[in-house]
């Protein structure tokens, strides 16, 4: 994996690309989305993420608020992006990973050029050597849109870290909890209340250990002991007012889960 992102980073570079510059993704979910996501982070530059089911203005919005004059996408969705070449003028180069469209990438376009993802990869497989720090920009997130146009939301290496800091703990809480065939469940709410509770801007992600020991580890040891949770049993955590909150499961008529719940 790491000598495919730095081949993939290092044709990037050979186009042009540096550090601080906006890179539009118009991808649906694969596994070149990851590819090139991690070859822009090792050369600094920074991931534009735009949803793959926007047209016309909704899909010019993005591009012209981040400037961008490179776009990854699939050959299914040229078509899409060709309708509005007009309006999108800060886009020079199209890079595309092939879907099965029959028709040539080029052909598409009147104005912006177009590279195959292929012929994006070099021969090169060492690491790029770009200094980046937890400051830099590292992605740029569209808002949803629902009460006006969507807004960019910039994320540093530091925030991109963090997250995968968060999930790399759920997750292994999760998996010793599963040894016991006891399944965890956490709503968004949930993960977006220890991102927040453990999120630090002097300390970055140290703090999050504590919090997930103190907000979910330590309240379902105490009802595993209790005999609240059982082997089997599935437990869901959500966010309330008070913190984060862990839905007894229900065991029948069993008064002692009833009064743990209470």
């Amino acid at each position: 994996m790491n000598r495919e992102v730095n081949s993939v980073a290092h044709g990037l570079a050979g186009l042009g690309i540096r550090k601080g510059d906006l890179v539009g993704l118009l991808l649906p979910n694969c596994a070149e989305y990851v590819v090139v996501w991690f070859a822009l982070a090792k050369l600094g530059a920074v991931e534009v993420a735009i949803c793959d089911v926007y047209k016309g203005a909704f899909l010019e919005h993005p591009i012209n608020l981040a400037k961008v004059r490179i776009i990854v996408t699939t050959s299914s969705l040229l078509p899409t992006l060709s309708e509005i070449e007009d309006n999108i003028p800060t886009v020079e180069i199209a890079i595309v990973i092939d879907t099965g469209d029959a028709v040539r990438p080029s052909a598409h376009f009147r104005r912006i050029a177009t590279s195959t993802f292929e012929a994006v990869r070099s021969g090169n497989e060492t690491n790029p050597g770009v200094e980046v720090s937890p400051r830099d920009l590292g992605a740029v997130l569209l808002t949803s849109g629902t009460t006006g146009p969507s807004k960019g939301v910039m994320m540093p290496h530091s925030q991109l870290y963090f997250f995968a800091e968060e999930d790399i703990q759920i997750t292994g809480l999760i998996k010793r909890l599963e040894e016991r065939k006891i399944h965890v469940r956490l709503t968004d709410a949930a993960r977006e209340l220890l991102a927040r509770e453990g999120y630090d801007p002097t300390y970055g992600a140290r703090p999050l250990k504590r919090v997930i020991q103190r907000e979910l580890q330590n309240p379902l040891a105490q009802m595993i002991l209790a005999g609240t949770v059982r082997d089997g049993d599935t437990v869901v955590a959500t966010a309330s007012p008070l913190g984060l909150f862990i839905e007894p499961p229900e065991h029948g008529n069993d008064s002692e889960a009833r009064r743990a719940a209470e």
